[in-house]
């Protein structure tokens, strides 16, 4: 069973700017599905967990950018200050 050690290799990287909104990408992203799948949760689970929405979750595996509210929300979740 994958721990939340093995998150710690999941990273949050600035992709670009859209204008003044800056926009992230999450690279390792199998290790927090990992995570998921391990630990039995469905993406609606994971998504409450990291205080966020199941689309903005959705994107995240989908493998689209992100904002920064929701990038700062994962942040949180990797470093165990929820």
């Amino acid at each position: 069973m994958i721990g939340k050690n093995n998150l710690k290799n999941v990273e949050i990287i600035y992709v670009e700017s859209n204008g003044f909104k800056p926009l992230y990408k999450i690279t390792n992203l199998y290790l927090l599905e990992k995570f998921r799948k391990a630990n039995v949760m469905t993406k609606k689970d994971m998504a409450n967990i990291l205080d966020i929405g199941l689309r903005s979750y959705e994107k995240i595996t989908y493998g689209k950018k992100i904002g920064t509210k929701c990038a700062k929300k994962i942040k949180d979740f990797l470093n165990g200050e929820q």
